[in-house]
């Protein structure tokens, strides 16, 4: 196997090869997405191994080149690693917790922890203006990367602080927002990239808040009512800057809640003044005004404004948008009444708020009465307008379809709006004249007509007549039917012979079916004939000619469309013979050629099937076919004095090839039939294009004749290699053209030039394989070039890297080694069992040192490689090295390591002297003055064979051990009870402890609470190994007063029991049972007793059946049993006297 291989198989197995037998490596890397343009500073963050109880085990630092951590778990257990990093470095996430049993946890199996960066924190207060060491809560503090882009956005708490976290490097805009505050310094620039950000006091400073009050009257909002604002020490421009009053009064309005608001006044003391006078109404407010404070908060002033009394005024106008009506009478309610003047205006005097109705009287004018409510919040009242005006026209009619009885009063004018809305229908008077009364607004009136008289051509215009009513009467609309006249003309080459012109007009009869009428026969005779028609009504006309079969017309018919409309010019229409008629019927579509004498006067494409060709002229012709087909006949007679329909039949078919080519060369077509038979084909022509030649080939064959075409041409490429084809009954469809180029070659080089370079190229399913010559060059085809192929280059001991600019060629690198040497400070001595943790470009590696004291890697990449080595109880002599590993390089590094913690170790043993597993041995150490020793506790357990062991432990300080003996363990206590030592610069062995077990066997018991002693026959109580309760232990009865007591089980924390109550009395019909707590679960650590509750209440029987159907039921069941017990003698006997026997009996 070669090196590269074996190095590659290692990297593969490392995750399994990671830990020793007595220690488990967590392998992590601390990440940063933005580490391209900020890179962290690795070497500020630790990563700590923590017990479940939070005392600290290991601390390892980070690769400062990548961020690669490694801590070592020499006990198995829980435990949490955790990042350290500076203050307000923010990662997600901040901790994992684990519990490393040496298979499944992510540290055994060899998985990466990673600690991603997601930013730093930004700090800082808003103050107040005027006040820099006091600062509201509220103001939201926004950090953007954009205008409208926030990174993060908080609230900032008492004193005007705020905290933005997780906070990516980069360029930002702080800023500060309030809904309602005046935040005048609001934002600042900052600059995030290496750590975080205190902002500067004074950045954002809050100038002024909001006050707001509320006016109203009968506990409705008051709008337009003015407050002035009076400061002892601001002017009302500084408060208010534009919204002043002409003596430089601040003033506020409320709005149509009643709100009045002050948008930004800076802390102090305030009084207010309400004002309300205008020319339309006056306002009585109480109070008139009220003092208040602004500190560091919006602020509500209270109590509220009241308005007292109020004036409305309305207007009467000629149209909502027009002029006032003078002189209208306006009763209000039926309590108050009033005139308007000559604006149209009126006054109400003392209104208090209610519901009223309003009604106006005037000439010719019609108004419809308002109701509404008034209020101090409306004291205008709504303009009021007339309702209608009258609308009034006149509607002629001349002529009517003969099949029509037409009556005038019966006719209908409809006033109409989109989308064809009818709101008023009224009927012509017997002069045909009609009125509406409408309110203003446009409208369209339309004379109403039948289905059937719009059929029968009864137009009467306008369609719809568009009005628009405004502040006046209208009169003088009219309405007048529409009829017209149709002219036209017959033209021939010679002489048109007597024929016959016929108008129909068609409808749609009953059953959908198209019906003709005709309308008007006009004779025809001479070269050209003029006519004209009289009075036809709007509809849809047919107009042809007759007996004109064997003549060409532009159009035989005419269909013409009279609209009920009137068009810009008046219908006409002209017949014009074009020649006469060829009949062809052709089996195959294709192009003719028709010729007088030797001359071709015509040349077209004609379908499958008949086809009909106008002759210009009278003669004599001949039709010759030409197409991909042969016919029978090479050319065909024809006469227009004997017209009769030609069959022209094709009986061969051609068969056209292109091929495209990036080339000239000569190019052969292979045609092999279906008989066996191979032709080779010629190009007909060779067409040279922009970019490629085209080649044209081309034969003929027999209907549903089976050929293969195959293109050939020495050193180029055809796609497709050939075509299967079946020639068709007709033309063939076009042939996907073959393309043709000549052979793509891979061609590439190795720099520096390596010859015996083993070169795959691959695509698909096929393989080449080539190796560099001397001069480290290679050449694979020829090959298609519209395929993918992939290269890939191979020679022990070396790496290779395409070329950015040629992806064919590769760069040689040969690879290097790299050998790592420990050996003890004191003794010189190589130490093995060291932990090496090796990170970089090309290796990323933990392992141990053998027993000479060494870890070598070959074949590894050249590059800058991390490393470190870790052993609990040892420091060493650079902690960590950074080397640079050359392309080729044999390096080896030295690392020397000084014993600076101690071990202490031991046995617990059972009074019989077994080892005892699982046990917790607990070490706490005394603090001493001088704070060399350090506060520890820890804990670990007892393995199979009742070792323990801690590491990590200072000399020169004491420490104590002992047995943990809480509730959940199996100890009672331990002897001795602790033990005291010393620890000196050497490992303590033989702690050992005799450990008194508590109890090994507990017991269940419990009671049966029961309303009836006499029902505890039929309880029994269970108890189970699983919560489905389908494992019994055991299952006992209660003593005459409901006490049971279960055998004893053998002591296990950890094991769970279910404790189950059941009865026949739960599926008794005569008792009703209730159980208040039928199942309880407990552990066998310890005694349990048990209590249940239970009801029984007899069920009364409604009648004597309940009984004989209780004894049908014992009856039946006792034949079910009887039948299961003599079920063999019972088939023996229907075999022998059923089917059986006669089986027999036929059988003799």
């Amino acid at each position: 196997m070669s090196s590269a291989l074996t190095f590659s198989l290692c990297l593969l197995l490392f995750p399994y090869l990671s830990f020793s037998q007595d220690v488990i490596t967590c392998n992590g890397v601390v990440k940063s997405q933005y580490s391209a343009n900020y890179p962290l500073d690795y070497s500020r963050i630790n990563i700590q191994l923590l017990t479940s109880s939070g005392a600290i085990k290991e601390t390892s630092d980070c690769s400062p080149t990548n961020g690669y951590f490694l801590i070592p778990v020499y006990d198995k257990g829980e435990y949490v690693i955790r990042i350290v990093p500076p203050t307000g470095w923010i990662f997600n996430p901040s901790e994992v917790k684990l519990n490393v049993d040496g298979s499944t946890d992510e540290c055994s199996r060899g998985e990466d922890i990673v600690f991603s960066f997601t930013g730093f924190s930004v700090t800082g207060q808003v103050i107040i203006i005027g006040k820099e060491k006091e600062g509201p809560s509220g103001v939201t503090v926004s950090l953007l990367s954009k205008p409208d882009t926030p990174i993060a956005t908080n609230l900032s708490i008492d004193g005007g602080k705020f905290l933005l976290e997780g906070v990516p490097p980069g360029h930002y805009v702080l800023k500060g927002s309030h809904p309602f505050w005046n935040i005048n310094k609001n934002e600042v620039r900052l600059e995030i990239s290496s750590d975080s950000v205190v902002v500067p006091v004074g950045s954002i400073i809050v100038e002024g808040f909001d006050v707001k009050g509320n006016i109203e009257s009968n506990g409705e909002p008051v709008r337009g009512v003015r407050f002035l604002l009076y400061s002892e020490t601001l002017s009302g421009k500084s408060l208010c800057g534009e919204s002043v009053t002409e003596s430089g009064d601040c003033v506020a309005v409320s709005d149509a809640s009643g709100v009045f608001t002050y948008h930004s006044l800076p802390p102090g003391k305030y009084k207010l003044e309400s004002h309300y006078e205008s020319a339309n109404s006056t306002f009585l407010v109480y109070p008139e005004s009220l003092s208040f404070t602004v500190k560091n908060d919006s602020l509500l002033v209270m109590p509220k404004f009241e308005v007292q009394g109020f004036t409305i005024f309305g207007r009467v106008l000629s149209h909502h948008k027009g002029s006032g009506l003078e002189g209208v009478k306006v009763d209000f309610g039926g309590q108050l009444q009033a005139i308007t003047d000559k604006d149209g205006r009126y006054q109400l005097l003392n209104v208090s708020a209610g519901s009223y109705t309003i009604k106006i009287e005037g000439n010719s004018l019609e108004f419809d009465p308002v109701n509404l409510d008034v209020s101090p919040t409306s004291p205008e009242l709504p303009d009021i307008a007339p309702s209608r005006y009258s609308v009034c026209g006149h509607v002629t009619i001349t002529r009517h379809h003969r099949s029509l009885k037409f009556y005038t009063e019966s006719r209908n004018v409809a006033l109409v709006s989109e989308p064809e809305e009818i709101r008023q229908v009224t009927s012509l008077d017997s002069k045909g004249n009609f009125c509406f009364m409408l309110s203003p607004g446009k409208y369209s009136l339309k004379v109403t007509v039948s289905e059937n008289e719009a059929e029968r051509g009864l137009s009467i215009l306008p369609l719809a007549l568009p009005i628009t009513v405004e502040a006046a009467p209208i009169s003088g609309l009219e309405f007048n039917q529409y009829i017209v006249s149709l002219s036209g003309s017959v033209s021939c080459l010679v002489m048109c012979r007597r024929m016959n012109l016929l108008i129909e007009e068609l409808r749609v009869g009953e059953g959908g079916k198209e019906e003709k009428e005709l309308s008007a026969k006009v004779t025809i005779h001479g070269s050209i004939s003029s006519f004209t028609v009289e009075e036809l009504l709007p509809g849809n006309y047919k107009i042809s000619l007759e007996d004109s079969l064997q003549w060409c017309w532009e159009k035989e018919e005419i269909s013409l469309s009279i609209p009920p409309t009137p068009q810009d010019n008046p219908p006409v229409v002209h017949f014009n013979q074009t020649g006469y008629l060829l009949t062809m019927d052709m089996s195959h579509d294709a192009d003719v050629n028709i010729m007088e004498g030797k001359e071709v006067i015509m040349s077209m494409s004609v379908k499958k099937g008949f086809n009909y060709i106008c002759m210009d002229r009278e003669g004599q012709f001949v039709i010759v076919p030409v197409s991909c087909h042969t016919f029978e006949a090479d050319m065909y007679m024809y006469m227009t004095s004997v017209p009769y329909p030609m069959e022209i039949k094709a009986v061969g078919h051609k068969v056209d090839v292109v091929i495209h080519c990036q080339t000239d060369d000569p190019i052969l077509l292979d045609v092999t039939h279906s008989n066996g038979t191979t032709s080779v084909v010629s190009a007909e022509k060779r067409v040279n294009g922009t970019n490629d030649t085209i080649y044209y080939f081309s034969f003929y064959g027999r209907p549903k004749e089976w050929v293969v075409l195959c293109p050939t041409s020495p050193n180029l490429l055809f796609y497709p290699k050939k075509y299967n084809y079946t020639i068709k009954s007709d033309c063939p469809e076009s042939l996907p053209p073959f393309e043709c180029s000549h052979g793509f070659f891979v061609i590439g080089r190795i720099d520096p030039p390596l010859s015996g370079v083993s070169i795959t190229v691959t695509t698909g399913d096929n393989e080449y394989n080539v190796t560099t010559d001397d001069e480290g060059q290679y050449k694979v085809g020829p090959l298609s070039e519209s395929t993918k192929y992939t290269v890939v280059p191979y020679l022990e001991e070396y790496s290779f890297e395409p070329f950015d600019d040629d992806l064919h060629s590769f760069k040689a690198i040969k690879k290097s080694k790299l050998t790592i040497k420990i050996s003890d400070h004191s003794t010189q001595n190589p130490l093995a069992g060291v932990l090496i943790s090796v990170n970089g470009e090309g290796l990323r590696n933990s392992t141990t040192t053998s027993e000479e004291g060494f870890v070598a890697y070959s074949d590894i990449l050249p590059g800058q490689y991390y490393i470190k080595p870790l052993l609990r109880e040892f420091e060493f002599q650079p902690p960590s090295m950074v080397v640079d590993l050359k392309q080729g390089e044999d390096l080896s590094v030295n690392f020397k390591a000084i014993r600076v913690a101690f071990s202490c170790s031991g046995k617990v043993l059972s009074l019989n002297g077994s080892p005892l597993e699982s046990v917790s041995v607990e070490l706490v150490s005394q603090v001493d003055n001088e704070g060399h020793c350090k506060n520890y506790h820890d804990a670990v357990l007892t393995d199979k064979e009742g070792h323990y062991k801690f590491r990590g432990l200072q000399p020169k300080c004491q420490y104590q051990l002992s047995l943990a003996t809480n509730d959940e363990s199996m100890i009672e206590k331990g002897l001795p009870v602790t033990r005291h030592f010393t620890l000196s610069e050497k490992d303590i062995e033989g702690e050992s402890f005799i450990a008194v077990l508590k109890n090994e066997r507990v017991y269940v018991t419990g009671n049966v609470i029961i309303n009836n002693l006499d029902l505890l026959t039929y309880i029994t109580v269970g108890l189970y190994s699983d919560k489905y309760l389908e494992s019994q232990v055991f299952s006992v009865g209660t003593d005459p007063i409901g006490f049971f007591r279960m055998p004893p089980l053998p002591h296990n924390n950890s094991k769970p029991y279910y404790v189950q109550l059941d009865s026949s009395l739960l599926y008794s019909q005569s008792y009703k049972v209730f159980v208040s707590n039928s199942n309880v679960s407990l552990t066998a650590g310890r005694d349990t007793h048990v209590t249940f509750n239970v009801t029984a209440k007899s069920v009364p029987l409604a009648n004597g059946n309940s009984y004989r159907g209780s004894f049908v039921g014992i009856f039946v069941a006792l034949i079910v049993i009887f039948v299961l017990a003599n079920i063999d003698k019972i088939l023996v006997y229907i075999r022998g006297s059923g089917t059986g026997g006669g089986f027999r009996g036929k059988r003799h």
